[in-house]
C-alpha cells in the first residue's frame, strides 16, 4: 500500500459501481464521478454503501442514486466544456 490513498476517477454508470465496491473497504483521498459510456448495463451491477469521508466530485447532470442522501457534501462541476484544469485545481485543493 502506498503513503497516500489513492484519488478514484470513474467514468460511466459501470464504474461508478465498480467505484463504489472499492470505496466500501479500501480508504481514498477523493472520489470523482463522470459521464460517460459504458459498456456493461449498470443495473446488472450490485451497488454498496459507504460513508463519504473523502471529498466527491461529480462531473454529471444526473446525480446517481446512491449519492442523493449526501447532496450537500458533493461537490458538481458540469460536463460540458472543458473542464479539466478546474477538475485539476479541485484535486489539489482537496485531495
Amino acid at each position: 500500500m502506498g503513503l497516500f490513498p489513492p484519488v478514484m476517477i470513474g467514468h460511466g454508470e459501470a464504474a461508478w459501481r465498480v467505484c463504489q465496491k472499492y470505496v466500501a473497504n479500501q480508504p481514498l483521498s477523493a472520489l470523482v464521478l463522470m459521464d460517460g459510456p459504458s459498456l456493461v448495463d449498470a443495473s446488472t451491477l450490485p451497488s454498496f454503501e459507504f460513508e463519504p469521508y473523502f471529498p466527491i466530485m461529480l462531473m454529471s447532470e444526473k446525480v446517481p442514486p446512491f449519492l442523493l442522501k449526501y447532496g450537500d457534501e458533493v461537490d458538481v462541476l458540469s460536463p460540458a466544456g472543458n473542464n479539466e484544469e478546474a477538475l485539476l485545481t479541485w484535486i489539489d485543493e482537496t485531495a
